[in-house]
């Protein structure tokens, strides 16, 4: 029994931040993030729900490197994994990686301009959101460097979406109508009635946090500032949300804090749940 259960702890993920996970076939999917004290992780954990239990993934292929600040989307039997800061190489990524849950293969995806406007993959950069819409996974936000790939400490935040056809391989930059969000990071993103939602997040050139909402719809490529009633979160960034039915549920992240003079002195971690009702 001792045994047992030491083999079930080497299973478990250690504690970390800058992890995505991601559902498939009823089981939980946690790729990458770091810990201060273990650095970055490339090692794919498997959560049971019924059994409740951890197992890791036997994987084969052209592995990921190592990062945190990435995003992950699930397509079919596929997972499709961008950008992040990497840990050896100490850079900001660009690529997209591919999961096949049928063959527990990795590979790097080939992607390609497209041709007609000239779109590039996105900058360089870590903390932004991915989701996915029919076949193709939008990209906005996070942190990059004027300098390139490499961290100068010099950010820049892009504000504009970036998407990519999964059955081409092919980047497009979508012309936008509407209000849409600034530029930011470690905001949420998620799907509902065919539609992107955008909330929160942080941009750094400007020390500012915020707490409005956004939808995108991709038939129209038309942004729009969403109104909400009831008592809606505090400005914050880290926070994470799940849609279950017509109801979106947001936990925790952090916020800044004020002294008594009113000027900013740090940030406080939350631990609060809200919920978005869509059916009300």
């Amino acid at each position: 029994m001792e045994d047992d259960n030491m083999e079930s702890l080497r299973r478990l993920p250690y504690q970390r931040y800058g992890h995505t996970v991601c559902a498939y076939r009823g089981r939980a999917y946690l790729w990458g993030g770091r810990n201060d004290d273990y650095g970055a992780s490339s090692i794919l954990h498997e959560f049971d729900p019924e059994l409740l239990r951890w197992r890791i993934v036997p994987v084969e292929g052209r592995v990921p490197p190592a990062r945190d600040g990435h995003s992950a989307v699930v397509v079919g039997d596929r997972m499709y994994l961008f950008g992040g800061f990497e840990e050896d190489l100490q850079r900001f990524s660009q690529e997209t990686y591919v999961f096949d849950f049928l063959t527990n293969r990795w590979n790097e995806l080939n992607t390609s301009v497209e041709m007609i406007t000239n779109c590039f993959p996105p900058l360089w950069r870590d903390f932004h959101t991915a989701v996915a819409i029919d076949s193709k996974m939008y990209i906005f936000g996070g942190r990059s460097d004027h300098t390139g790939q490499f961290h100068s400490t010099r950010d820049m935040y892009d504000e504009r979406l970036k998407a990519l056809d999964l059955r081409t391989g092919e980047w497009s930059d979508p012309i936008c109508s509407g209000i849409g969000p600034t530029g930011r990071r470690s905001h949420s993103a998620w799907t509902y009635g065919g539609k992107m939602f955008i909330f929160g997040g942080y941009l750094g050139t400007q020390n500012m946090h915020y707490d409005d909402l956004f939808s995108f719809d991709p038939s129209t490529n038309h942004w729009e500032k969403i109104k909400t009633s009831g008592q809606m979160p505090s400005a914050r960034r880290r926070q994470c949300t799940v849609v279950v039915d017509s109801r979106v549920f947001l936990f925790g992240g952090t916020m800044p804090v004020k002294n008594t003079s009113g000027t900013p002195s740090g940030l406080a971690d939350l631990a609060d749940l809200y919920v978005l009702d869509y059916g009300r």
